[in-house]
């Protein structure tokens, strides 16, 4: 809802690897992403690092519920894109993607 509420058409994707398939075979470009560090299959991490490579310039904000110590297990996020911690409000979700959009 939030990314329509800002005229915008969202996807949902259940894994990274039908987020990437579904940026190959959409004629609409991707103009940005959430997802979360815990998915099934590719991680988060994975996941930011395979949208990096493909448009380096690209928004990204990585949600979580993981504890900070946790996070560390399971590897960094390339520079510039921030994470919220679970649960976070619509305003953090805004800062968030604008700061990850310079």
């Amino acid at each position: 809802m939030w990314v329509e509420l800002l005229g915008m058409r969202a996807s949902v994707h259940a894994c990274g690897q039908s987020l990437l398939d579904a940026i190959h075979d959409e004629a609409t470009p991707l103009v940005g992403a959430v997802f979360d560090l815990t998915l099934p299959g590719m991680s988060g991490f994975e996941l930011a690092k395979a949208l990096r490579r493909l448009e380096p310039d690209l928004p990204l904000v990585a949600i979580t519920g993981l504890a900070e110590h946790e996070m560390a297990r399971h590897g960094t996020l390339p520079a510039g894109i921030p994470c919220l911690s679970k649960p976070f409000d619509l305003d953090a979700l805004d800062l968030a993607f604008a700061f990850s959009s310079h």
